[in-house]
Order: structure tokens, then C-alpha cells, then sequence
């Protein structure tokens, strides 16, 4: 996303008491400003965590939704704006992975334990490098490091894929690592 520098402003340090007021306010330069700030590190994060396949409209999207929750949600230390905008960001990025087509579970959010073929129902649903990864970090006993390395997978990906499943078996405990 390339933000165009408004006539008059300049890039003096600011207060980001002040970002936080005027996004608040409905500023648009302090929205542009917030959105020259992060669009780097927001468009770093998308890339990794969920690939470069519209990067920029949900770089967009991202923005809007910081601004929003900016607008929302009380800030108590306005100081903090950048781990708030990163809260966001991995909100959103778990919300894309869980959303796509490779981690697709039924309306159920837990299996069913008792039933014998639970879990390959389950693992039917999920895509084949997910259940690499998970077969290779359960029972090969791989880091998460090995098998992101080994599978060309982004740790949030990995991680999403692993808490799925840790969250689908909870009743039992299976699969505690």
C-alpha cells in the first residue's frame, strides 16, 4: 500500500497520545499518519503468516480494522498503540488461516472421543502439508522449528494448525505436548 505524503505534513516525531485523540476524532491525518507508521511492519506480518495472495487489500483491511478498534476500544496507555496494532493484526491473520479452505472443521468445535474414527475424521478435513506437520511434530517428536523448516510452513500457520487440534481433542488431553 503506498500512502502519498499530504501537503503540510511533515515527519516530526508526534505524541502518540495525540495519534490516538485524532484517529478518535476522525483526523484524517492522524489516520494517514497511523497508516504510514505500520504499513510496513502490517505488510511484513500478512506476508509471512498468510502469503502474498492479496497482500494489499488485506493490508487495507487490517487498517481499518486498527482503525476501528482504535475508535472502540478504550486505550489505556496510548503509548502501547504498537502491541495494540499488533493484537489486531494476529487477530486477523488466525481469523484468515482458520477461514481458509486448509483448516476447515464441521459446525462441531470438539470430536467426540468415544467414537473410534474421530480423529481421522478430523484429519481428513484439515489439508495434507497440515497433517505432515502435525505427524511430524506428534509422532516424529520434531520441533516446530524442524518441521516449519522442513515443510516451508509460517509458524502462525503451524501454530493455528496445532491449537485447532489441541482444542478440537481437549475433552480427552490428547495430543499435551
Amino acid at each position: 500500500m503506498s500512502i502519498d505524503v499530504p501537503a503540510g505534513v511533515n515527519s516530526q516525531p508526534f505524541d502518540w497520545a495525540d495519534l490516538v485523540a485524532g484517529i478518535r476524532s476522525g483526523d484524517e491525518e492522524a489516520v494517514w499518519r497511523l497508516g504510514n507508521i505500520f504499513q510496513d511492519g502490517i505488510r511484513s506480518f500478512l506476508r509471512r503468516g498468510l502469503g502474498q495472495h492479496k497482500l494489499q487489500s488485506r493490508q487495507r483491511e487490517v487498517l481499518s480494522q486498527v482503525i476501528q478498534s482504535i475508535r472502540e476500544t478504550p486505550i489505556d496507555n496510548p503509548n502501547c498503540l504498537a502491541s495494540h496494532v499488533l493484537t489486531v493484526l494476529r487477530q486477523y491473520i488466525s481469523s484468515q488461516m482458520m477461514a481458509g479452505p486448509s483448516l476447515v472443521l464441521d459446525d462441531e468445535s470438539r470430536v467426540n472421543m468415544n467414537d473410534i474414527g474421530a480423529i481421522r475424521d478430523l484429519l481428513a478435513k484439515i489439508a495434507a502439508v497440515d497433517r505432515e506437520a502435525l505427524r511430524r511434530y506428534y509422532v516424529d517428536q520434531e520441533t516446530s522449528e524442524q518441521v516449519c523448516q522442513a515443510l516451508n510452513l509460517p509458524a502462525t500457520r503451524f501454530l493455528a494448525v496445532t491449537s485447532t487440534i489441541r482444542t478440537a481433542v481437549t475433552p480427552r488431553g490428547c495430543l499435551n505436548r
